[in-house]
């Protein structure tokens, strides 16, 4: 009786470190859409020499949103190799 409680309290670990790796990843797909929808305004902006406002603009949010993507990445990799 012991052994089906652990196991069953091991699953429903198991299961719940899945849920949130799927939201992350989720997450992450959002944020890559709205990177990818950036990159494009970056690349119509370059078309333009006078948008360098612009292009400052969208490459600081750019980095950001590339820094913030990969730090997910790596947490849900560190999250993997711990579970």
């Amino acid at each position: 009786m012991q052994i089906a409680a652990e196991r069953e309290q091991s699953c429903e670990q198991i299961a719940g470190v899945l849920r949130t790796m799927k939201d992350r990843i989720q997450r992450k797909d959002e944020l890559l859409q709205g990177y990818e929808r950036d990159l494009a305004k970056l690349r119509l902006a370059e078309r333009h020499p006078h948008t360098h406002t612009v292009l400052t603009n969208l490459g600081n949010g750019l980095a950001y949103k590339l820094t913030y993507y990969w730090l997910c990445v790596c947490n849900i990799v560190v999250l993997w190799l711990n579970a």
